[in-house]
């Protein structure tokens, strides 16, 4: 967890100014707002998306994209990567929920 704490505080430039969330920013105007709470999963998951070629092409979240970029220092721990071990031992430990996952929802 410690890990994931400095992803969050890797948001820096909210938190100089005492704020709790970021604007978004779309084509130079706020479109909406990110909780610094919600911030460091969306970060993760945009760097998750690029490493699988994914990248920005979905129009929907270029604004996002950026603001995470503009907003986080980009330091990010090496030992995150074990939070994806983390889920998948949890996913191991319920064979119901892994059985849904595997087999169009449990059923054969």
């Amino acid at each position: 967890m410690t890990a994931l704490r400095k992803v969050q505080d890797g948001f820096y430039l909210a938190r100089q100014f005492g704020r709790d969330e970021i604007d978004v920013v779309n084509s130079g105007a706020a479109t909406g707002k990110l909780n610094l709470e919600d911030a460091p999963s969306e970060y993760l998951e945009m760097l998750r998306n690029a490493t699988h070629g994914f990248g920005s092409n979905n129009s929907r979240r270029v604004g996002l994209t950026n603001t995470l970029l503009a907003h986080h220092d980009g330091d990010v721990p090496h030992d995150i990567g074990f939070l994806g071990y983390l889920y998948l031992l949890d996913l191991m430990s319920q064979p119901e929920v892994l059985r849904g996952a595997l087999y169009r929802g449990g059923r054969l």
